[in-house]
């Protein structure tokens, strides 16, 4: 029953379909059918294509595009019909067409010769605006004698003593140098190897690094003892090894603390008996050794506390 009633609609539209007539819009021929737009695919293509036909508001050609309200025929007319103002450069005076944020310089080349030239006159300005009232308060010019070489010369005003730059920066490494020898020269001696340290410093540049550095080792060393309840007791580590007249007291190889501390003749300050075992931060549990000595010693105790030069001494666990 529902298929029937189906069928009977069906044909009711189709005859409705085929009593309408439709206008293609590409030939304009009249066709019976469903509503569309073309008669068919050959007409579809073609407005596809573009049919529309127009006149170019600036060369005056006829083309053919898609769209129905296009003015130009090309991007060349499009840009050539726009009316840009045209501007004339402050440097070389030419004329030139240029985008609104531009309308000074036709070129980077010019505007930065102008800026030049413009920077020169406002420097020449500022000198004539700077001399303008000291000329009006000038001295009259007079003859003086250069009070460093000697010589004649014209002065600006009348406290001018000095004849040139020369005799300026002569006259003033001399007053340095005399300001110099006036010090007493025990205050310029390096407190710890008696080297030229300076007017105002205690040591010299090569000690002051060696204290600063010893100075550190110190305070880590005073906090670590600390904390381990250690019996402790103020050591300067170059006492040490200047007691032990810079010499590993293992292999007897000379030390120093020149250079890299990775080398292995620099000087340590090493713990007879380790402090792991009980040792103390005294002067009498400490020695120099080399830091190849001292890393083979490591946290061992030595068996015999003082041997000859070049005498190897024995470890006990």
């Amino acid at each position: 029953m529902i298929g029937v009633k189906y069928q009977e609609r069906l044909a009711i539209s189709k005859a409705k379909t085929q009593k309408q007539q439709w206008v293609c819009r590409q030939c304009g021929c009249k066709f019976n059918g469903h509503k569309r737009r073309f008669c068919g695919q050959s007409c579809r293509e073609k407005a596809r294509q573009g049919t529309h036909q127009h006149c170019c508001e600036r060369c005056r050609k006829m083309f053919v595009s898609k769209e129905k309200n296009q003015r130009f025929c090309s991007v060349v007319c499009r840009q050539e019909s726009v009316k840009r103002p045209t501007y004339s450069c402050q440097h070389c005076g030419t004329q030139f067409i240029a985008p609104p944020d531009r309308k000074i310089y036709c070129s980077r080349e010019c505007a930065f010769v102008r800026m030049g030239i413009v920077s020169e006159e406002r420097a020449a300005l500022r000198r004539i605006a700077a001399n303008s009232g000291w000329l009006k308060r000038r001295r009259p010019a007079r003859i003086s004698v250069c009070e460093y070489c000697g010589d004649r010369f014209i002065g600006d005003h009348g406290r001018q003593v000095l004849c040139s730059y020369e005799c300026r920066k002569a006259i003033g490494r001399l007053n340095a140098q005399m300001e110099h020898d006036t010090i007493d020269p025990d205050r310029r001696k390096c407190v710890r190897c008696g080297h030229y340290a300076g007017s105002t410093h205690k040591y010299c540049k090569k000690c002051t690094k060696l204290v600063k550095t010893a100075n550190e080792k110190k305070a880590k060393v005073r906090r670590r003892y600390r904390m381990r309840s250690t019996q402790i007791e103020t050591i300067v580590a170059i006492d040490q090894f200047v007691k032990d007249n810079w010499r590993c007291q293992d292999c007897g190889v000379e030390v120093d603390q020149v250079g890299s501390p990775n080398k292995d003749s620099y000087a340590n300050l090493d713990h007879i008996v380790p402090l792991s075992k009980g040792g103390t931060h005294r002067t009498s549990n400490v020695q120099t050794l080399c830091r190849k000595c001292n890393i083979i010693k490591s946290d061992r105790k030595y068996v015999q506390l003082v041997l000859p030069y070049g005498v190897t001494k024995g470890y006990a666990g």
